[in-house]
């Protein structure tokens, strides 16, 4: 975690640079002057882009534009990401008035096209708004509806989301059981879908449980495994987040340097990403700092900051919470008056919505204060309703439930991996097996051509022979008739030499008997 302010910077600004051929051939689509669905998708992948760069206004701008062409177009499907979009800058403004309108046209205009996916994440995201408000029927209403549309489809990914946001819902309420098990199954989704924001996401909202409940050391490790992820993303939202987190952490022990430099890297990139619910956590946080640290008049400034961002977005249960540490500053300063009328707002709220951990604290601090203004017996009566709520939230069974939940999940998740490792294993031995195959097989179909292509050439040298041995009797035979032919002229010869012999004696005979008749 060296220089981490460091790192988010350089890959935020890689991530910039990347997507400037594509914002440039976006504005070309724009340009072109077409008045069609691809203009739309344009514009709306611009939405994207500068959403991401926490640019809301230029966001705002193009998705007033990309509803507008698709309303000229009848594109329910635009119309309805336009207004989901929407719901999420209204949120991050604190308008939940108008973030909750547009969340039910979202749902309103993707029912319209049939887009089951998009009706889901719809839903969620009024959840979210309903959460944010502080009606929590409401919110669990509409997650559990998302929820089904989701199993429906099989989007696990969808199931993620849903589950993470259930889990903070109930965390908020102080059901620490019930929110360790939602995001526990967020994270296996996310796993599943190697979907590494929503991991990160599960971490830090695990890493807040077991802050809450006080197991710091797995506070720690949830904290630096969602740092490591948001790093590597360059995720500048979650990662204020889990610095915020961190410096929890950091404070409960203590270490009030480490905590202080946390809160402020969270503060920063809060105020960067214009998220205002992000530095009103913030300013909380370095308040209890403060606080802690004897400094009243510090913690008192940045737990008005706190509110005053609070209710400007109209966050109730962070405006409850917010009286409370309010109330703890005043008692801090001695100012018992005040302490006490803040203190009693915080109850009456966090009554009304059900807040534990916030009703359990503030009647923690209306003990002290009663006891230090000599109001003994009102003293006595609210550090006994601070008791029976802390041990409601924290009672031995409610936390070994959650160890439970952690340790089933890390076994199912060597089970897992043991599984994959044997199927890894088994599918190499099938692989090796295969290739010893291929090579025995390889190998008999070699010998067979080399059979077949010996065979071919023994035939071929057999016909060749026999060819040969009939050209070598057609010679013989030849040679033979010449032989006779050559006998016989010779034979002929000798005849008529014989005969030519005997022509010269007779001759010769005649000639001299020819001349003893003359004598």
């Amino acid at each position: 975690m060296k220089y981490p302010l460091f790192i988010v910077c350089f890959l935020a600004y890689t991530f910039s640079f990347s997507q400037l051929k594509n914002t440039d051939s976006l504005y070309n689509i724009i340009k072109a002057g077409n008045q069609d669905t691809n203009v739309v998708n344009a514009l709306f992948h611009l939405v994207d882009l500068f959403y991401d760069e926490g640019l809301e206004d230029s966001s705002l701008l193009y998705i007033n534009k990309g509803f507008n062409l698709s309303d000229k177009l009848d594109y329910n499907s635009g119309k309805g990401y336009a207004c989901y979009k929407k719901v999420m800058i209204m949120l991050n403004r604190g308008n939940l008035k108008e973030a909750q309108s547009e969340g039910r046209k979202a749902v309103e205009y993707y029912s319209l096209c049939g887009k089951k996916r998009e009706i889901a994440d719809s839903y969620n995201m009024c959840g979210v708004v309903a959460d944010a408000s502080g009606d929590y029927e409401k919110a669990l209403e509409d997650f559990e509806t998302a929820l089904q549309i989701h199993t429906e489809i099989v989007n696990v990914k969808g199931l993620g989301a849903v589950y993470n946001n259930m889990g903070n819902l109930f965390d908020v309420q102080g059901n620490y059981v019930e929110a360790t098990k939602y995001h526990l199954l967020s994270l296996k989704n996310c796993e599943k879908t190697r979907n590494k924001k929503g991991v990160a996401r599960s971490y830090n909202s695990l890493a807040s449980i077991a802050y809450s409940m006080g197991n710091m050391k797995s506070a720690l490790e949830y904290n630096e495994k969602s740092i490591k992820i948001c790093e590597e993303l360059g995720d500048k939202k979650n990662l204020s987040y889990s610095y915020n987190n961190l410096a929890n952490v950091y404070a409960e022990e203590k270490k009030f340097s480490q905590a202080l430099k946390y809160y402020t890297l969270s503060l920063n990139l809060n105020k960067e990403g214009n998220r205002k619910k992000g530095v009103a956590i913030c300013h909380t946080g370095i308040g209890n700092l403060y606080l802690n640290a004897g400094k009243c008049e510090e913690a008192l400034k940045h737990h008005f900051a706190s509110l005053e961002i609070k209710e400007e977005i109209n966050d109730k249960p962070g405006i409850a919470v917010a009286y409370l540490n309010i109330g703890s500053s005043y008692r801090c300063l001695k100012k018992y008056g005040e302490a006490e009328a803040y203190c009693k707002k915080s109850i009456k709220m966090a009554s009304e919505m059900g807040l534990r951990d916030c009703l359990s604290n503030a009647n923690n601090i209306l003990s002290v204060i009663y006891e230090n203004t000599g109001k003994y017996s009102a003293a006595l009566d609210a550090f006994k309703l601070y008791i029976s709520q802390k041990d409601s939230l924290l009672n031995e069974e409610n936390t070994e439930k959650t160890t439970r939940m952690e340790m089933n999940y890390e076994f199912d998740k060597k089970v897992m991996a043991t599984k994959i490792l044997q199927v890894k294993k088994e599918a190499v031995a099938r692989s090796e097996s295969n290739r010893q195959k291929i090579i025995i097989w390889s190998i008999c179909a070699v010998l067979l051509l080399t059979v077949v292509f010996a065979l071919y050439v023994y035939r071929n040298y057999l016909e060749k022979e026999k060819a040969h041995q009939a050209i070598r009797m057609q010679k013989e035979v030849i040679e033979e008739k010449q032989k006779e032919i050559l006998d016989s002229i010779k034979y002929a010869k000798r005849i008529q030499t014989a005969l030519l012999t005997n022509e010269k004696y007779i001759d010769r005979n005649i000639r001299e008997m020819q001349n003893r008749s003359k004598i």
